[in-house]
């Protein structure tokens, strides 16, 4: 059985052996998530096309991180112009779409979904209306960050995330949830994390950490050089609440620095007339965004709503980008891996 990982390599594919090349893709390819197109020509696009959809509708919803179709095609008498090469990426992301590919198995890393705790869910009904609302969004991990306050008691925070893991799965074996913090940054935030006071994300290095609206960019810097430096990797909430990013339009500068930037999927869908909608567009067109969460409190008017920022990200920006927001580099924190 090939392993996720495994790229697949189709080399010079000609319309005439199509029936060859369709047993070679079944006999491999029933966990292989990454495929190479080599040597694409005029002649063999749509034949391309054919291989790429059966290929994605073969591979088990529970066997992928991530599906990623790479063309290349020779230069020369053979060659695809550019524009050719354009239209066939076009086609692939439509093929993706119509077979489903990118709405199973989101992974939200920012939720106030344990009860009682903070701002978020009040008592068990709802966190449990919360985890199925979240379920019919196609969620299928959460990440529970309740606020990080003085003195509180992680063991209690993690029995109560237990206690929801188990709801969880009683919906459905496939829908997990871990535990974590959203922390308001202070100075000494570190020797709370290595004690263990605070909570990383899922057990990983990655941290959700948040500022105040009028912090200055100056602040948030010297706050991600000092997790940085202590082998943490930031993940700021919320960015596009942060007057300091909004009027300057300097994010990419704690890029830089080493954070990785979290917006919420509501703020996407503002019309143009909103100010935050338009920076949160900007920023992900401009690639400076690594996640969308839901930042979910209650089941009313801040729910788990992922789906309308998906559809936005997979009509705007194609949907290897909306899996990439929601699943892939979420995935990462799962596996403490740096992105």
């Amino acid at each position: 059985m090939v392993t996720v990982n495994t790229v697949l390599l189709l080399w010079h594919i000609k319309a005439q052996c199509f029936k060859r090349s369709i047993l070679v893709v079944h006999s491999q390819l029933l966990s292989c998530a990454k495929l190479v197109f080599i040597g694409v020509t005029q002649d063999n696009q749509n034949f391309i096309i054919k291989i790429a959809a059966m290929v994605v509708r073969n591979i088990p919803q529970n066997s992928y991180s991530e599906v990623c179709i790479n063309i290349k095609a020779f230069r020369g008498r053979t060659g695809l112009k550019r524009t050719a090469v354009c239209a066939l990426y076009k086609r692939m992301e439509e093929v993706l779409m119509n077979t489903g590919i990118s709405n199973k198995g989101w992974i939200d890393i920012h939720a106030h979904i344990l009860p009682g705790v903070d701002d978020g869910a009040h008592d068990w009904d709802e966190a449990m209306a919360l985890l199925r609302l979240a379920y019919g969004q196609g969620i299928r991990h959460i990440i529970a960050t309740p606020h990080f306050t003085w003195n509180q008691d992680t063991g209690m925070l993690q029995e109560l995330c237990t206690f929801l893991d188990y709801h969880a799965k009683a919906i459905s074996d496939g829908f997990s949830v871990s535990l974590g913090q959203e922390i308001r940054y202070f100075e000494n935030l570190i020797e709370y994390l290595n004690q263990g006071k605070a909570l990383t994300l899922a057990g990983s290095r990655y941290v959700l950490v948040e500022f105040g609206p009028s912090d200055s960019l100056g602040r948030m810097k010297r706050a991600v050089r000092q997790l940085i430096q202590a082998s943490y990797f930031p993940v700021i909430a919320h960015v596009e609440r942060y007057r300091c990013l909004l009027e300057q339009e300097r994010p990419e500068e704690l890029v830089e620095y080493g954070a990785y930037l979290q917006i919420n999927s509501r703020s996407l869908n503002g019309g143009w007339m909103d100010k935050r909608a338009r920076w949160c567009r900007k920023n992900l067109k401009k690639g400076t965004i690594h996640f969308i969460a839901t930042d979910m409190h209650n089941s009313s008017d801040r729910s788990p709503d992922i789906q309308t920022a998906v559809s936005w990200m997979e009509h705007n920006m194609g949907v290897r980008t909306a899996v990439r927001m929601t699943r892939t580099n979420p995935g990462y924190i799962l596996q403490d891996r740096m992105l």
